[in-house]
């Protein structure tokens, strides 16, 4: 969803644009609870994929560039071309796609590049998020999927990820006080749990020990 996110701000949207979502973009997993034809911003579509983690909102989100998904699929592993991600590919805008390829050092890097972008920051730390359709006026209240946002530790950006083949995973960019940055990369673990509790081993070490 971060490259989905990424690929979309490229096409310098317009976040205050009437959408229409469509049976098209049906998924499974987290999603948004809209119906066919029911209207929405971009900009609610955006902040559901990245707040939320919609798996259906990222579909639309990749619909809503004009491009086929087929396209957009391209427009992606262009850029993780482009960005020097050698080991990744993308086989779609959700990242249900068992297609979907990455690895700790890839994604480290992209992470530098992708949350760059002030939409990705803002949308990704939101605690949470509420809209209402436009065309049949369903009230949406989305919650940030990462559990560490009130912890104490400020987070510039993070994602959340979970398929049952790859398990629990989550990448953040995170500062502490003296203004220091870090990235970290937690793939494959057992359990939501265990994902929270090794960035925050990670998080915790690296500010003790590396020298800046």
């Amino acid at each position: 969803k971060m490259m989905t996110a990424l690929v979309f701000l490229e096409t310098e949207p317009d976040f205050d644009e009437v959408f229409a979502y469509s049976s098209e973009d049906n998924a499974i997993g987290g999603k948004l609870y809209v119906s066919d034809g029911e209207t929405m911003t971009i900009q609610d579509l955006f902040y559901s994929m990245l707040v939320g983690s919609a798996n259906n909102a990222a579909n639309a989100i990749a619909r809503s560039t004009g491009m086929t998904r087929d396209e957009f699929v391209v427009a992606m592993n262009n850029k993780a071309t482009d960005l020097g991600l050698v080991n990744t590919i993308f086989g779609d805008p959700s990242g249900l796609s068992l297609d979907n390829r990455s690895t700790v050092t890839d994604y480290a890097k992209f992470m530098q590049t992708v949350t760059d972008r002030f939409e990705i920051l803002q949308a990704t730390t939101a605690p949470a998020y509420s809209f209402t359709t436009i065309n049949v006026g369903s009230v949406h209240n989305i919650r940030n999927t990462n559990k560490l946002l009130d912890s104490g530790y400020y987070f510039l950006s993070c994602k959340t990820g979970y398929l049952d083949e790859s398990k629990y995973n989550f990448a953040s960019r995170v500062k502490n006080e003296d203004g220091d940055e870090i990235i970290t990369v937690v793939l494959g673990t057992d359990s939501d749990w265990a994902r929270w509790q090794e960035t925050s081993e990670l998080i915790d070490w690296i500010f003790a020990n590396y020298q800046w």
